[in-house]
């Protein structure tokens, strides 16, 4: 877990597993009570969270691309350091946080008294906002897949320049490779398309509609879905980018011995005799070469036999 590119798995399962714990809950109470019943202070967090978690996680799937396309590409540059890494990891959620700070500043928690009922709800500035989750929604989607789209096209790319340089026409290691980086692609565009689209749906409806217009009624149908399937592309990007590395499974097994049981049956080898003919069942040493000998007899011995 000491490398580079395994340090940037982390972290993005990191902030996926934060927007799983701190994030997902919070639907299920605003979706089941009529008013916010989470406080001030929450009404401000809540989106903070949300924006910090997942844009860390796509900052750290940006530099796990980026770091791929070094290694490939550029074989001969400089390779990061790991005190270069947490360096970048630092940065990555300080970023987050800088780009999650609008949702903090520009939400507050209202209350409107009726005749015998007290509304409460978090509203927001819905102009400025408008904009600002135009741009998330950019970075949240559009950037990570150009980049992934750019880095694994050019993966692939020097790939055959490497099968034209070693004139070789499929190389079997570079067809493995190759084949495992257009699965990845693949998985990755699949998991976007599903998850994200009917979020983006959902905001761009509620901040770019007419103001005097009312939302539809398909709004409230759709508005919890569309969160829940954000939470589950979060549990799906672990999987993609952990579980189908080898070197990241390898290190997460030496890592975490204990949450693996060691096979206690250890399977021992036959004995593989060479007998003699005086001491038909005495074994001798089975060296690298003693299965190509054959055993030697000498002229009087083969004649006393006969």
């Amino acid at each position: 877990m000491r490398t580079c590119t395994n340090i940037f798995i982390c972290n993005m399962a990191l902030a996926d597993l934060m927007t799983i714990l701190c994030c997902s809950w919070t639907i299920i109470v605003v979706d089941a009570y009529q008013n916010f019943i989470l406080g001030k202070i929450y009404c401000k967090l809540d989106g903070f969270f949300h924006v910090t978690f997942l844009l860390a996680s796509v900052f750290s799937l940006i530099i796990i691309s980026g770091d791929r396309l070094l290694g490939i590409v550029f074989p001969f540059s400089r390779r990061l350091s790991r005190g270069q890494a947490w360096i970048i990891v630092v940065a990555t959620w300080v970023a987050a946080m800088m780009c999650a700070s609008p949702t903090a500043i520009w939400r507050w928690l209202q209350t409107r008294k009726w005749h015998d009922y007290e509304e409460v709800w978090c509203n927001e500035n819905g102009f400025i906002l408008k904009y600002y989750w135009l741009m998330i929604l950019i970075l949240l989607v559009y950037v990570p897949l150009t980049v992934m789209a750019v880095a694994y096209t050019a993966i692939i790319l020097q790939l055959d320049k490497y099968e034209h340089q070693l004139f070789l026409r499929e190389h079997p290691l570079k067809m493995k490779y190759r084949k495992k980086v257009i699965k990845v692609l693949f998985m990755y565009v699949l998991n976007y398309l599903a998850f994200w689209v009917l979020f983006q749906v959902v905001v761009l409806y509620r901040y770019f509609k007419p103001p005097q217009q009312e939302l539809a009624p398909w709004y409230r149908k759709v508005y919890f879905p569309a969160h829940v399937l954000t939470y589950a592309q979060s549990a799906i990007n672990p999987i993609i980018y952990g579980v189908c590395n080898e070197s990241f499974r390898k290190a997460f097994r030496i890592t975490f011995r204990c949450l693996f049981k060691k096979n206690k049956i250890r399977p021992t080898a036959a004995p593989n005799y060479v007998h003699s003919p005086q001491r038909p069942n005495r074994p001798t040493f089975n060296s690298k070469w003693a299965s190509c000998r054959r055993p030697q007899y000498s002229r009087d011995r083969i004649e006393r036999r006969a």
